[in-house]
């Protein structure tokens, strides 16, 4: 329906449209249509058809099926004003959607051209979203002294503005950009400012949890960062975060040589190569799965799954990971500062959960 809508005119445009967001609408509860889409600022209308249509892309696109993510997102911006701050919104949805499934410079087209059409039209928000997007790909090409500079930017301009998810962008790009530095106090406590600039949204906080799991194991703290991930991944997270989070689990558990635990997350994330979408996570699961089995002395194994992994990232030009391919990163005990042990203390907080026998990250 969406798709048909660009082919007709007048009132019968804005019948189809409303009728395919009232179908998508008796897809979410009423707290999620209340929430709106990830990262949109206080002012925008939750309840008309653009944004229904939006949070549903957004949805599909959390679960991996960035194909129909994109045709969404396609036949949604073909009926909006070019200079309308929805059609920016879309843009930078479908810039999104674009490097995840491995076109960056296609992205990065994208978030240009969003750049100037904020410029263009003064508008903040637009701003923000592209200097995300240009925080986004310069940590997938390795880039962090850009990821750390856009970082600052977004923060800035969106406490300024108040547009506190936005703001949790920008400090997530900072705990990225202090983690490579190995400050990790300072990176748990970015991350855990991201955490909080997601509140009601579940799905985005268990991201941000499962990101915060893994500085705690790249500082040394094994108890905090298998706690974290175990929570995340008990509770049922799309493919996308799930894959990243289980990575992180399979190399906890080897740093505290529970054997069966990584060999469970190995073939967890062997059956990931089944699914066509969110390659990045696919290949950074089996690389830290990899990892992990050398760690444990089963470098055969291992090296079948950096081999599927490496292979993603470099025909999908994802530096990053191909550099990890080259390495075997291991958590070493780090002095955290104050900050970063109240992050632990929360954490501890949060619910017990136990892990299920089978994760079934799949698409929709």
């Amino acid at each position: 329906m969406v798709g048909q809508v660009s082919a007709v005119r007048g009132k019968d445009q804005r019948r189809i449209l409303d009728d395919a967001a009232g179908m998508a609408a008796g897809l979410f509860d009423p707290p999620s249509l209340a929430y709106g889409c990830a990262f949109d600022p206080p002012k925008v209308d939750r309840t008309s058809p653009i944004a229904v249509i939006r949070l549903l892309a957004e949805r599909v696109e959390d679960a991996g099926s960035l194909n129909l993510a994109t045709s969404l997102l396609e036949g949604l911006g073909a009926v909006l004003p070019a200079d309308s701050t929805n059609a920016g919104r879309v843009l930078a949805q479908r810039a999104r959607v674009s490097w995840k499934m491995g076109n960056v410079d296609l992205a990065l087209a994208r978030y240009q051209t969003l750049r100037r059409k904020a410029r263009h039209a003064e508008s903040n928000e637009l701003l923000i979203r592209a200097w995300a997007g240009y925080g986004a790909i310069a940590q997938l090409r390795g880039n962090y002294p850009n990821v750390r500079h856009w970082a600052g930017r977004i923060v800035d301009r969106a406490e300024r503005c108040r547009y506190n998810r936005l703001a949790s962008l920008g400090h997530h790009g900072l705990m990225v950009a202090y983690a490579v530095a190995r400050e990790f106090s300072e990176a748990i406590s970015h991350g855990w400012s991201a955490y909080r600039g997601r509140d009601g949204d579940q799905s985005g906080q268990i991201e941000m949890l499962a990101n915060i799991g893994r500085l705690f194991f790249d500082a040394g703290d094994y108890a905090v960062a298998r706690s974290a991930l175990v929570k995340v991944l008990a509770a049922k997270p799309g493919l996308r975060v799930g894959a990243s989070a289980l990575g992180g689990f399979a190399l906890v558990s080897a740093a505290i040589g529970d054997r069966t635990a990584v060999r469970w997350a190995a073939s967890e994330a062997s059956s990931l190569m089944d699914q066509p979408s969110s390659r990045y996570n696919t290949a950074s699961a089996l690389l830290d799965c990899a990892n992990a089995l050398d760690a444990m002395g089963e470098s055969p194994y291992g090296s079948v799954l950096r081999a599927r992994g490496s292979t993603i990232a470099q025909y999908a030009g994802y530096h990053e990971l191909v550099h990890r391919a080259q390495s075997a990163p291991m958590g070493r005990p780090t002095p955290l500062a104050a900050p970063a042990i109240a992050v632990a203390v929360e954490i501890g907080r949060l619910p017990e959960v136990e892990l299920p026998d089978r994760l079934e990250l799949v698409t929709a």
